[in-house]
């Protein structure tokens, strides 16, 4: 038996490769979260400057921005949890993906419902703001493959060799 294919070795290429992609994970949600961050900041300067330097608008867009924000966190942490409960329960983290798509969903129902009915921000800067940073997502989606010659994952999610 070749020591290449020890179970041993596998262990310790599956470990690699689980260090590779977290590094890669996190390089791609630090370039989304910097975009999201950005682009919230231009939006609430745009409407602070529109709507006559008001505070109260810049504090709704903020807002809005952060309710985007907060949800590439929690993508992020359901990601890393996903990828540790596959190395010890291969196929459940499928489960873990669609929990974390419905507390994104009732988080971001939430934040709105806190913003608009009991903070009584001003709902256009809020749901543009917020909109503008989830298009962030877009903005870096090609970015967000990544190399095919490095053996990293590959537009389809689908490791090269």
């Amino acid at each position: 038996m070749d020591d290449k294919h020890t179970p041993k070795q596998a262990v310790v290429e599956a470990d690699a490769n689980t260090a590779v992609l977290h590094a890669d994970l996190m390089k791609a949600s630090q370039r989304l979260l910097t975009t999201q961050i950005t682009l919230t900041i231009g939006v609430a300067i745009g409407f602070y400057l529109y709507q006559g330097f008001s505070i109260f608008i810049l504090i709704s867009a903020v807002y809005g921005g952060f309710i985007a924000i907060f949800n590439v966190w929690l993508a992020v942490r359901r990601l890393q949890s996903a990828a540790k409960q596959a190395e010890y329960l291969p196929g459940t983290e499928t489960g873990v993906f669609y929990l974390g798509a419905v507390q994104r969903f009732i988080a971001t129902l939430s934040f709105f419902i806190l913003g608009m009915w009991v903070l009584k921000l001003a709902p256009l800067p809020l749901l543009a703001a917020f909109a503008v940073a989830q298009l962030a997502y877009l903005m870096t989606a090609d970015k967000a493959s990544f190399d095919n010659d490095s053996g990293n994952l590959t537009q389809s999610g689908v490791r090269d060799k």
